[in-house]
């Protein structure tokens, strides 16, 4: 399988140990995790229906990237109910760039939005870029 093309995607129900998963598959040196759920399901995919593709970019900031501004010496209002985050270390810019050039190469339908946010974290210095990229979600 190329996970250049089609990184792994874990989908759970809430309380169903989707996280619990998340975490051991993070703890293996040789793949990629995704530091937070994406809230893909809830919050991306509802809004983007019917949206322009540009559009659709904006919401991939604010709903799927938006977590790569959380600090805890500044932390913003969407931060709130999660003071302890703090992805500063992260270069927000250059993940949403890589977004942009990912979609902008591929995008054929909203699940390409997810598939392009996890490979631009994934392709981040200090990452490993050949092995696969994971997300996780509860859906509902």
């Amino acid at each position: 399988m190329n996970y250049e093309i089609s990184p792994i995607f874990v989908a759970g129900h809430p309380k169903s140990g989707t996280s619990l998963l998340r975490s051991v598959l993070d703890s293996h040196p040789e793949l990629v995790a995704y530091p937070e759920e994406t809230s893909f399901f809830r919050r991306y995919l509802p809004r983007a229906f019917g949206k322009s593709l540009l559009q659709k970019t904006v919401l991939s900031d604010r709903y799927l990237t938006h977590i790569f501004e959380w600090n805890q010496a500044k932390p913003p209002a969407h931060q709130a109910g999660f003071p302890d985050r703090d992805y500063s270390h992260i270069p927000v810019a250059q993940v949403r760039r890589a977004v942009n050039q990912l979609v902008a190469a591929r995008f054929r339908h909203d699940g390409d939005m997810l598939s392009a946010v996890l490979l631009a974290y994934g392709r981040l210095p200090g990452r490993l870029p050949s092995y696969p990229p994971l997300g996780g979600e509860d859906p509902l």
